[in-house]
């Protein structure tokens, strides 16, 4: 799909939790990396975000760990505001898996860094995507 000149790209999707590049996240890096080098005026914009699942992943984590704890503890481990407590959490794990694809396309696959943004990466608990959204 264009936008201003720009194609609009499938997300590249992550494990929550996760910001490792997994077999298809370097699968998916390997054939950008191919695009951007046949055309070389091309430039990546990534857009990396902690999501829904995210949150519910960390949700998941919070309730075991009350599980194993007093009462007290408990109620320390999850607050009525966790998702807030938590969105910078979310938002680094998010930045990571930008950096981790940059790192992937400059280092594995020889695209220039001035090639690749990265926008700012971000948390958001109503947005289902765990991963990067991306226009060339």
């Amino acid at each position: 799909m264009k936008l201003a000149g720009r194609m609009r790209l499938d997300p590249m999707l992550f494990t929550p939790l996760s910001s490792e590049l997994g077999p298809s996240q370097a699968d998916y890096a390997g054939k950008l990396a191919t695009l951007m080098k046949e055309r070389p005026k091309l430039e990546l914009n990534a857009c990396a975000q902690a999501g829904g699942d995210d949150y519910e992943a960390l949700h998941r984590q919070l309730l075991a760990v009350q599980a194993q704890t007093t009462e007290a503890e408990a109620a320390q481990a999850i607050k009525p505001d966790w998702q807030t407590e938590h969105a910078q959490q979310l938002t680094e794990l998010a930045q990571v898996r930008g950096k981790n694809l940059r790192r992937a396309l400059v280092e594995e696959h020889g695209i220039p860094p001035s090639r690749i943004y990265l926008c700012k990466a971000s948390a958001n608990p109503k947005d289902a995507l765990a991963g990067i959204k991306l226009e060339l």
